[in-house]
């Protein structure tokens, strides 16, 4: 809210502390961040970094007989 109200985004940051705007949300409209585009690949990516060592060989095993 203190980046938004220092920026200027006064109206944008008001709407943030009455929760009719999510902090994320706001970031988004005024280009702080971008939002991330939910792939298949990205999915994979994100979910190859939870997944353990035992599914990590299981699903190489699986690619390869593809």
């Amino acid at each position: 809210k203190a980046r938004l109200i220092r920026d200027g985004h006064i109206e944008l940051a008001d709407q943030v502390k009455a929760k009719k705007v999510s902090a994320r949300k706001a970031a988004i409209l005024v280009g702080y961040i971008t939002p991330e585009v939910k792939t298949p690949l990205t999915e994979l990516k994100r979910l190859w970094k939870k997944a353990t060592e035992v599914d990590r060989q299981s699903f190489k095993l699986f690619i390869e007989e593809k």
